[in-house]
């Protein structure tokens, strides 16, 4: 036998030749044909060598994905939450240099996921973050993407998982837009004034994202994101001299949690009474309506309803506000805008 059970190999005895006597024919070619069977033998990894005499079987003993499963022989299932990949081999053991690219049926889930390779044991998918493996969340894959993992032995306080090595983020930014809008001859949409009161909003405008459900009045994102606002009213002056003027403010509410987002948006207001009181001669009193918009901008949180508020205060007995006044549009104009709500993700 050209090696012992250590893998060790030695010439057998009497195959050296010693000075001025005559060399053993039959110990040389022991010898060499031991030296035959060692090249032509399997090389151990002890060796340096896979002890094996094909592709796949050397890529098993290394611990290596072969070339029969990189060529799509494996079969992914399993959900969100669980990933499960048969392959040609078999695997039964994890070792540190199985790495793994799949391509993503969908997004992530915020549960944590783990990974099953052929009768290997189950073992959670990890991500890196500030030197500790943590688990993986909500959108750190996106559906088709491609992800590589690599097996880690200390991963998961010892147990072993698989390590997200990289996986690219989101393809865009999530956009949706929400309105309420007014025909431009609709009747006069009276406001309340004094008194914080919740903006109409109806329309989703545009959401190709699906980042945003909305019902009456209020709206849902389902991603964290940032949220801009412009809203508009109208004060109008009444028909007596001391009458001209308003203000007008918003706010973004949340529904969820009883409280207001942030600060409120641009304070808007307007004195008229240098109309409808003129220094010189009261008469004739010009009834004036000018338009006032509020602007503002928040960060919201995923699952939170919000509703924008607005307060209006006019300056004088006579003076009114409205959300919608027709007296100020012509057919051509189209419709009256008066919330528009813009949310991109984050």
């Amino acid at each position: 036998m050209p090696f012992n059970a250590q893998g060790v190999f030695s010439l057998p005895p009497g195959v050296k030749a010693v000075s001025n006597e005559i060399a053993s024919s039959s110990a040389y070619n022991t010898a060499l044909v031991d030296i035959e069977a060692a090249f032509n033998a399997k090389t151990p990894v002890t060796r340096g060598g896979s002890n094996a005499d094909n592709g796949v079987d050397a890529a098993k003993n290394l611990g290596l994905i072969s070339a029969a499963d990189l060529a799509g022989t494996g079969i992914v299932t399993g959900s969100a939450t669980e990933i499960i990949l048969t392959t040609s081999r078999g695997y039964s053991t994890l070792a540190n240099s199985i790495r793994i690219a799949l391509r993503a049926a969908s997004a992530s889930a915020d549960d944590g996921t783990t990974f099953t390779l052929d009768d290997c044991p189950e073992a959670n998918i990890k991500k890196i973050v500030d030197g500790a493996y943590v688990d993986i969340e909500a959108d750190d894959w996106f559906a088709g993407s491609i992800i590589e993992l690599r097996y880690d032995t200390l991963a998961d306080s010892g147990d072993g998982a698989f390590v997200l090595l990289m996986a690219p983020p989101k393809s865009r930014t999530g956009i949706a837009i929400l309105t309420k809008s007014y025909a431009y001859n609709a009747s006069d949409v009276a406001a309340t004034e004094n008194a914080w009161t919740i903006f109409p909003l109806d329309t989703e405008t545009s959401d190709a994202d699906g980042i945003v459900s909305i019902s009456t009045n209020s709206f849902t994102p389902t991603e964290d994101c940032i949220a801009t606002w412009s809203a508009s009213m109208y004060i109008s002056t009444g028909n007596t001299a001391s009458d001209g003027g308003g203000t007008f403010v918003t706010q973004i509410y949340n529904v969820t949690d009883s409280a207001i987002v942030g600060v409120n948006g641009s304070l808007a207001t307007i004195d008229l009474s240098w109309v409808t009181n003129p220094p010189a001669d009261p008469d004739p009193i010009i009834r004036v309506v000018n338009r006032l918009t509020s602007q503002g901008m928040a960060v919201l949180a995923a699952g939170k309803a919000y509703e924008i508020r607005y307060y209006a205060v006019t300056s004088g007995s006579g003076d009114g506000v409205s959300i919608h006044n027709p007296t100020s549009l012509v057919s051509g104009m189209g419709n009256d805008v008066a919330l528009r709500i813009l949310l991109q993700t984050i």
